[in-house]
């Protein structure tokens, strides 16, 4: 057997053509190393990760914008290619994550309707509810399914966040519309 150069870039050709001079036998190699130290490998690329969290989010993010078309141009073609599968999944979800399609649907309004700050997220919904007891703030009626009242109307120039919406039934939502809260509120600000 030849000895590998001790020069990095010299050894990094020797290397590589002796990869793929004897390619399956080194992936084979690979393949059983890797099955050998799965564990081991899973808990260097989690610490790994959490190490470099910062940098990789950078490169992700750095590479996801140069790729974007290509990216889009693929997901469009899986998509095209699992019609079927893609609306039942899509479906599954909605019916699995009702208070979050609410959310999602809130939160595009408010994009629409072009709210100043747009960062009402479900786990602020759900704190939100819990804090008024699952009830109205109008009426006090406990409800199961409250709607989000935005107390200044996203129509009148209404942010869509935390300070600015409070719980209410849908008969109350609806009376109030874009007037002025039915009875004085003071919205939750923690």
């Amino acid at each position: 057997m030849i000895m590998p150069p001790k020069d990095p870039e010299q050894h990094r050709l020797y290397s590589s053509t002796y990869y793929y001079e004897h390619l399956e036998e080194s992936r084979e190699r690979i393949r059983t190393y890797d099955l050998a130290h799965k564990e081991a490998k899973r808990l260097y690329n989690t610490q790994y990760r959490l190490k470099n969290s910062e940098r990789l989010k950078a490169q992700d993010k750095a590479y996801f914008a140069e790729h974007r078309g290509k990216r889009n141009a693929a997901k469009r073609v899986h998509r095209l290619a699992n019609l079927e599968k893609t609306a039942a999944a899509n479906r599954a979800w909605r019916l699995a994550n009702p208070d979050k399609v609410k959310i999602l649907s809130e939160r595009r309004r408010a994009h629409k309707a072009k709210a100043p700050v747009n960062d009402f997220t479900v786990d602020e919904w759900k704190t939100m509810k819990a804090h008024y007891g699952h009830r109205c703030v109008y009426c006090g009626k406990q409800q199961k399914n409250l709607t989000q009242d935005h107390i200044t109307p996203l129509s009148k120039g209404g942010s869509h966040t935390k300070a600015n919406i409070v719980p209410a039934c849908k008969s109350c939502n609806s009376k109030k519309r874009e007037g002025p809260p039915l009875v004085p509120v003071q919205p939750m600000l923690l």
